[in-house]
């Protein structure tokens, strides 16, 4: 009765959203509430009361039986696949899908116990009669025997059941103890069964112990996911098979189908989210389908990111997968989003493709699950609990069994139940995003309208500025959606998109846009017709700023020389002008494009001249401008070469830092430059360093526009001089001088 008037309230809610025609945000997935955990079943699946957490001991016991060849298989090799530490073990299986929640602890791994199969049970097992149930409950008779059998085998081997009464009621009940029992046979599957009386150890001074347990018979050469599939059945009661229509949840979750694979298969994948969340395992995100009015299609929906089963989804995250449900239809029957993603590796590393799954649930009234057919033909029809839908909503098993993506543009599905149109539109992100999470969205009546977020404060951006808008603003484009400034929805400047997500995209305003105030649209189609809210940005049309690097103001240059133009630009927004934006003039008269370039000095007279450098924006011009002096060259009059030793100042000193066979001594670099009126700037072998010490002995030499010399000290000092001479074409030198360097020893 609770949950029922829960549904009433949750009915009444939603129609007093929809005849307020809002564009809120009413569908958003918020965390599950209490009362909602109630009508969803959370946590509800329990052995005798007892809720899968913590760990949970398993006794696996080694039979040979004397019908089949000796097991290839020890003792070892079990405990590593259940206990062990390796990347695919029981423990990690259940730890990881389970979110650190619940895993199971060893008990002992005990055998191979040789033994003969009475002839009573094979017969049983055996059986075979025209009349299917009959033969079912003879077989299972036979089953039951079996386990009575196990379980006696092992008290008789040894084993003590003590240690695992943990309430002290002198009985091992499920919830206490898990046995699985592995046989030297090839048989793939496996099967959880009970037995048909609770064998007694007998204690030495205490009450005699029944076991009252079930047990996992499972074959030698079983693989992991079977392994992890039983031990699933024997979690809590209600862990029932998941086989799907047609075997569409093969390898999609852990009670599916898992005996596809050979021998020793090490295929993994996890459970589904509605058993992770009736477990307690999972707190899910839920979200009502609110169906609109007319003219409101698409507006009542939501976007939103979910991380892959392998990560940590415990708690109220925000990343957990979703419950949508239909206010009308209530709670009992829902679908449910989770992201599946093989290349996160862990216990998830097989599903069968990367990609949003969309599950139906159709549940009774005490949560457990509704029987749909057909399931996988010829076994288990009536087994077939909720399905998984695929793309084209009837592939089978198979490597066809893709989950939805990107490329699948906006679609719509059916209630499975009875085939009605479910009236919701999903989309999907590309793959990958960042950290590996996956975005969804959703609405109802049409393909979701893009909201901006009402009351965002307005923003300035230049030509080229970044502005970002948020709210509820649907996937990645499928090529329909479209981003920009307008002023009254007449004219419209398309902003190119930098990052697009579920609820933020940020984009860059057009250079061409003129200055003002516009709105910043999130249009849901390419018409441009449709769109929710907007962004005020007010473009500012700030100037760019132009500077002349070289020539420096006042420069003097021979006739002989070429001129360096060196220009640097700023666009505020932007960053550099491009080199057909900026221009170059001499004496106002237009030379050339480009933020660099060069002119000889003899297309200049001699005198003054004015360099201008120019850029434009499209918008703003701006300007700057210098004055050089060009000098006459003087036909058979050489103008002597200048030198400059532009390193160190006259006089200078140092410390010796550094130790050899000869003393201390200092590493110094020397550098100079050298120009000549009519051969310009020197370098190379016209640039000669001399170093002498102070008794006028030669101490370094080299040429070039740098010297390094090793400068040896005695206490307290050693005096150096150094000097740089140029020579120019016409052997006409220049020379500078340092007449004191000091090397310094601290002694």
């Amino acid at each position: 009765m609770k949950i029922k008037m829960y549904s009433f309230v949750i009915l009444l809610f939603g129609l007093l959203l929809i005849s307020g025609c809002g564009g809120g945000n009413a569908s958003d997935p918020d965390p599950i509430t209490d009362s909602e955990e109630d009508a969803f079943g959370f946590g509800e699946i329990q052995m005798d009361g007892q809720l899968a957490e913590g760990t949970r001991p398993v006794l696996v016991m080694l039979e040979n039986d004397s019908r089949f060849a000796p097991s290839s298989h020890d003792a070892s090799y079990f405990d590593s696949l259940f206990f062990g530490s390796g990347d695919k073990t029981l423990v990690g299986y259940f730890s990881e899908m389970s979110n650190g929640i619940f895993t199971w602890s060893r008990a002992g791994v005990i055998g191979p116990i040789n033994y003969t199969m009475p002839a009573d049970i094979i017969a049983d097992l055996e059986f075979v009669d025209n009349d299917e149930d009959a033969q079912a409950a003879i077989r299972a008779r036979g089953d039951r025997k079996n386990v009575t059998r196990i379980i006696q085998a092992a008290i008789d081997s040894g084993f003590d059941f003590s240690p695992y009464d943990t309430n002290g009621d002198n009985v091992i009940w499920q919830r206490e103890l898990v046995v699985a029992r592995v046989v030297n046979d090839d048989s793939p599957g496996g099967s959880l069964r009970g037995g048909l009386t609770c064998p007694t150890q007998t204690r030495a001074g205490q009450p005699d112990l029944e076991v009252c347990v079930g047990v996992i018979l499972l074959g030698e050469h079983v693989g992991i996911a079977t392994i992890g599939h039983e031990l699933a059945h024997s979690v809590g009661w209600g862990m029932d098979e998941l086989y799907g229509s047609a075997s569409l949840s093969q390898n999609y979750t852990l009670m599916g189908a898992t005996i596809f694979g050979g021998d020793d298969d090490r295929q993994v994948f996890h459970l589904d989210p509605h058993f992770k969340m009736r477990l307690g395992w999972m707190q899910p995100r839920v979200s009502t389908l609110i169906q609109p009015t007319a003219g409101n299609e698409g507006r009542f929906g939501s976007c939103t990111s979910i991380a892959p089963a392998q990560a940590y989804l415990g708690g109220t995250g925000s990343l957990n997968p979703i419950i949508l449900y239909d206010v009308v239809r209530g709670t009992n029957e829902y679908l449910m989003l989770d992201y599946r993603n093989p290349d996160m590796g862990g216990y998830d590393a097989d599903v069968p493709s990367k990609g949003l799954g969309i599950w139906y649930v159709k549940t009774n009234d005490d949560h457990s699950l509704q029987r749909i057919t057909p399931g996988i033909g010829g076994c288990c029809d009536d087994a077939t609990n909720f399905l998984l839908f695929s793309p084209d909503g009837t592939r089978g098993s198979g490597a066809s069994r893709q989950l939805w993506n990107n490329s699948d543009g906006i679609f719509t599905l059916n209630w499975t139940m009875d085939n009605s149109p479910t009236n919701v539109y999903f989309g999907v992100s590309p793959q990958p995003l960042s950290n590996s999470i996956f975005e969804v969205e959703w609405a109802t009546g049409g393909a979701l309208v893009p909201r901006v977020e009402e009351g965002l404060s307005g923003v300035t951006a230049v030509h080229g500025g970044l502005v970002s808008i948020s709210g509820v603003l649907g996937v990645e484009d499928f090529g329909i959606r479209t981003v920009g400034l307008t002023t009254d929805g007449t004219d419209f400047y398309p902003m190119d998109v930098q990052s697009w997500r579920c609820g933020e995209i940020t984009a860059r305003v057009s250079p061409g846009v003129p200055a003002g105030v516009y709105e910043m649209r999130v249009y849901a189609d390419a018409a441009r017709t449709t769109w929710d809210n907007f962004r005020q940005v007010t473009v500012d049309d700030l100037a760019p700023t132009v500077e002349i690097v070289s020539p420096g103001a006042g420069d003097r240059f021979s006739e002989a020389v070429d001129i360096v133009l060196e220009g640097e630009s700023f666009d505020p927004g932007v960053g550099s002008l491009e080199d057909d934006q900026v221009s170059w003039y001499l004496d106002g008269i237009f030379f050339r494009n480009g933020h660099s370039s060069s002119i000889p000095a003899g297309r200049l007279s001699p005198g003054s001249h004015q360099v201008r450098f120019d850029g434009t924006d499209g918008v703003s011009t701006v300007s700057t401008h210098i004055n050089i002096i060009i000098d006459a060259v003087v036909v058979g009059v050489n103008t002597p070469p200048s030198a400059q030793i532009t390193s160190h100042s006259d006089p200078a000193s140092v410390y010796a830092d550094t130790f050899d066979a000869g003393g201390w001594y200092k590493m110094v670099t020397f550098t100079g430059t050298g120009d000549d009126a009519e051969d310009g700037i020197l370098s190379g072998t016209s640039l000669q360093w001399i170093v002498r010490d102070s008794g006028g002995a030669l101490v370094a030499s080299g040429t070039g526009n740098s010297l390094t010399a090793k400068l040896y000290s005695v206490c307290n000092v050693v005096t150096y001089s150094v000097e740089l001479t140029v020579t120019d074409s016409e052997g006409e030198p220049g020379s500078d001088m340092l007449n004191i360097f000091d090397v310094h020893l601290l002694c």
